[in-house]
């Protein structure tokens, strides 16, 4: 979701509004959006003709997953500005992910009708579209898209990988070979030159080859969001596991463990769709974080597998698990006792509920030479509120 936009400020502002903008900013870019949005909405409240504040708390009611929240601000945002792309966008995106993909439709080509849609909205209903099945429509947004910005890579990767898959090889070799001398350090754009080579059969030149190892991945990429799906380790030898990660830096080391005897993949966004796919597809769950993943895979979607939550502590100040249906959940996982205790009387009684700590790889932490082993230690960044060591 598009989240990086200022409010507006006139001159006829307040001064207690110019330092509530000024609060907000801050607390947004430190990522503390749960103490931010009360005062988001003082600011639409004092500011009944600025479009903008609006999309601003409707993209921070999502990240708070308050949905039929943000809806609503987008939708005020319209009505104040009937020409602010950003309102439409979101808006879009949202009823994208709950499966509404007709109501996005109409909604891109709504604004696209005011004439206010950018490369990125055209790239995202291309998406859309090709989702829908209908490859011909699809292909002239992400065209169109790349009229409007040729720079714009979501909508270069989608075409290549629609344009191999309909056997247009020739042209899609003839853009790889174009981008790539403007944009040589594109691993993606890399990777699919050697996609397209294996499917001219032929072995791309040796000043085309590239080390990279880019894992398998079907995907096609929106601006607001990327639908992702990565396979790792194509030859099963046990389970088959999904690891559902928004955010995936703390469960790789699990998926690199489970690699090695299992089949694994990874879905980082995706709507229902796709997540249905994927779970039908495993024989085990994990969810990485109590979010919005999670929400949609319980509310949305018949059970049709085991799943594992781990939960890590900023969820705990979200209404998230009041969202999750936990009936269909078999285990949830905290990182530490404080976060159980803070989390549990949100959750079923019969809901088992384990800790199990982050692990540290103390390996990546050694003593300089010379230096004497002490009890001093220096805390170096930013603590919020709940990583407070006081």
């Amino acid at each position: 979701m598009t989240t990086q936009i200022l409010i507006k400020k006139s001159s006829n502002e307040t001064d207690e509004i110019n330092s509530l903008v000024n609060r907000v900013s801050e607390l947004l870019s430190n990522g503390n959006t749960l103490e931010a949005y009360p005062i988001l909405a003082k600011i639409t409240e004092a500011l009944p003709d600025d479009s903008n504040a609006r999309v601003v708390i409707g993209c921070a009611a999502i990240a708070l997953n308050r949905i039929a929240e943000a809806e609503t601000w987008f939708e005020a945002a319209k009505r104040v500005d009937p020409n602010n792309p950003d309102a439409y966008h979101n808006l879009a995106l949202l009823k994208i992910n709950s499966g509404e993909t007709l109501e996005a439709v109409r909604i891109y080509e709504s604004a696209l009708e005011r004439g206010i849609g950018d490369a990125s909205m055209l790239n995202d209903l291309g998406v859309v579209y090709l989702e829908m099945g209908d490859e011909a429509s699809a292909r002239k947004k992400f065209e169109k898209s790349l009229e409007r910005d040729n720079s714009n890579s979501q909508a270069r990767i989608n075409l290549l990988e629609l344009l191999i898959k309909d056997g247009d090889l020739d042209r899609a070799h003839s853009l790889v070979k174009k981008w790539l001398k403007s944009t040589p350090e594109d691993a993606r754009l890399r990777d699919l030159r050697q996609k397209l080579a294996n499917a001219r059969n032929r072995s791309p030149d040796t000043t085309d080859s590239t080390s990279e190892d880019i894992p398998e991945e079907r995907t096609m990429q929106r601006a607001g969001h990327r639908i992702t799906i990565e396979n790792h380790n194509n030859k099963v030898a046990g389970k088959k596991i999904a690891f559902f990660a928004t955010q995936n830096s703390f469960v790789k080391d699990i998926q690199s463990h489970f690699e090695e005897n299992n089949e694994v993949r990874l879905i980082r966004q995706g709507n229902a769709n796709q997540m249905q796919e994927a779970l039908q597809w495993c024989d085990v769950a994990w969810f990485e974080w109590c979010d919005s993943l999670l929400v949609m895979a319980t509310k949305h979607i018949p059970k049709v597998c085991p799943i594992i939550c781990r939960l890590h502590s900023y969820e705990a100040f979200t209404d998230f698990p009041e969202q999750v249906d936990w009936s269909k959940v078999g285990k949830i996982v905290f990182v530490n006792e404080s976060v159980k205790t803070l989390t549990q009387d949100r959750l079923p009684s019969e809901l088992e509920k384990v800790v199990i700590p982050n692990s540290i790889d103390i390996e990546k932490f050694q003593i300089p030479n010379g230096k004497k082993y002490g009890k001093r230690i220096a805390s170096i960044g930013y603590i919020n509120y709940k990583k407070n060591p006081q």
